[in-house]
Parts: structure tokens; sequence; C-alpha cells
């Protein structure tokens, strides 16, 4: 089956399903799944020597300090906590899945799950924005992510986890943030007996007030300016939060596109030619490309080794 026929049987499959506004579903292909996330807005991930054929994976790594009860809460409204730790990285290939943090103080609480690419020595751009939580004042407090912006993808050593003391939803396709609250993870300054397990801070001094992210946001370096440096006392803080991926092979079989190598794909049913068609190598930059025909070929994608392709509504 070459790379047309396969997507032509993903869009089939797409019309017979009933999907949810986020919804992950498998295609079976040569003893495999194509696996292919359906959103508010459509998001394709292709490679220009065929389609990736990824397994179902189980919950894996976990990044993230002890989730326990610690004595304090942050102060500032609205602002984002990035975890750095001894590892500062996930070191596995994989999918964000679920996270927990521990509060019991501040029932009611907005907390919304990030995940950042490391493009710099602490310096984080945001390419995955989880479901809101309102935390719950019990204690410990766990959640799938459910990806609701950007991407939830993870590789070795380039993605850390965060969140914000923010509620996030969508509107008409765009990121748009909520009323900002102070903090609800519990949190406390390392000591002779609290492990040093440093997370990167934004602060309403330092940041301005509450911080609206959107994918792509930078957090240090030339972006939004991280606290840890201006504090006067010099310590870094211990959140009581952590995230975990399900594994997947990072050497999947794939299809060769043996009679054309530029990259083509049957558009599915709900989208339409007033859908725009983006494209990108890192899912942060993205251009707009031309969506002439239900039929959509990118004629430029083999000049990449990789890119992604998404359908926003306007």
């Amino acid at each position: 089956m070459d790379h047309t026929r396969m997507a032509e049987a993903a869009a089939a499959d797409l019309t017979t399903r009933k999907l949810a506004r986020s919804q992950t579903f498998s295609t079976p292909y040569v003893g495999g799944y194509a696996r292919f996330r359906i959103s508010k807005s459509f998001l394709l991930a292709a490679s220009i020597v065929g389609f990736a054929i990824l397994p179902a994976g189980v919950h894996g790594e976990r990044i993230g300090s002890p989730l326990l009860h610690r004595p304090f809460a942050d102060v500032d409204r609205g602002q984002v906590y990035i975890y750095k730790g001894t590892g500062d990285a996930f070191q596995s290939y994989g999918k964000i899945s679920a996270w927990a943090f521990y509060d019991d103080q501040k029932a009611g609480m907005s907390v919304t799950p990030l995940l950042f690419k490391i493009v710099g020595k602490d310096i984080y751009a945001l390419v995955g924005v989880g479901t809101t939580r309102a935390s719950a004042g019990t204690g410990l407090q766990s959640f799938s992510f459910d990806l609701i912006a950007g991407s939830d993808d993870v590789a070795p050593g380039q993605f850390t986890f965060g969140f914000a003391n923010r509620a996030y939803s969508v509107r008409n396709g765009a990121l748009a943030a909520g009323a900002p609250n102070t903090g609800a993870v519990a949190i406390e300054r390392p000591s002779a007996t609290v492990p040093n397990d440093p997370w990167v801070v934004t602060a309403e001094v330092s940041s301005g007030g509450p911080i609206a992210l959107n994918i792509g946001t930078i957090i240090g370096g030339q972006g939004i300016p991280i606290y840890n440096p201006m504090d006067p006392e010099g310590l870094d803080r211990v959140y009581s939060a952590q995230a975990s991926i399900v594994p997947i092979n990072h050497q999947p079989s794939t299809v060769n596109l043996e009679r054309d190598r530029t990259f083509g794909y049957r558009l599915p049913s709900g989208i339409g030619l007033k859908h725009p068609i983006e494209a990108s190598t890192d899912l942060v930059h993205w251009t707009v490309l031309t969506n002439t025909a239900l039929y959509f070929r990118d004629f430029d994608s083999s000049d990449y080794p990789s890119r992604f392709y998404r359908f926003p509504e306007r």
C-alpha cells in the first residue's frame, strides 16, 4: 500500500467514527498501527520517507519532585514553573500522558500542566498545554495530561514539564488565558533536611504581572525573565509536582514512498477549503501553505528530514 492509499484509508476510517474534541485513534497497518490525534485543530505528523508506525505504550518515565506535603504555596498570580531538577529533562521518547501535584491548603485554585522544549541554558519554549485542573485541596491529586494545544511529543534530553497558576482553554482555535490565581502546588526551600530539586520560576516582579502563554512562548533568555537569579535569598524552590510519559519506539517502521517522495494527504471529511494548512519542522514555528483542493500535497516536503502539518479552524 503506497502513501496515498494509506492516507485515504485513514481518512475513510475518520468518517466512520464519532470523535471527541480531542481523541487519539489507531489505524491498523503492516502489523502495527498508524497513530493520529484529532482535536479542535487537526495535526498530522509525516516524514518524507513515509508514515511512522508507532506501537501503543504504557506509562513510563516520570520527572519532577516528590509528591508530599510542603508548608507553603506560591503567592504570585498567573506565573510559570518549570522543572529543572538534577537531570533537567525526560530521557526517553514518548508522549506526556499524566501528571500529579500535592496540595492540601488551596482548594479551588487552577493549575495547568505544560510541556516545554529546552532551547538553551535556562531557556524554554512552550510546546504543549494540557487540561487545566482545579485543586481539591485534598493532598495528592493525579490527572491525565489531556492535550488542548500544541504537541505532547517528547524526545530524550530535549523536553521538560512545568505548570502555570492560571486556567487555559482553546477559543476559536487559539489558546486563551483565563483568570490568574495564586499557587496551589506545595512548595518549600531546600535545606539540610529538604534535598534540592530546583525549578525555574517566573514572578510578577520580573514578568510584569500574570503571564498569558501561547505555543512558542519563551521563558528565559530574551523571553519572559526567570526570577531565580533575582531572588534576594539566592535559594531554589522545590515544588510537589511530577509528570510521566507513555514511551514509544523511537525507530518506528516506515512505509516507503516509491512513486512520489513529496508528501500528500487526502483530507478528512471534517476539513474543507475553509481550513488553512500550516507546516512546521519543530512544532514551534509554523508556515502557512496553500490549500486549494481536498487532496493536499506539499511539494517542498522533500527539502526537510521531517515536517509536521496542522489544519486549524479559522
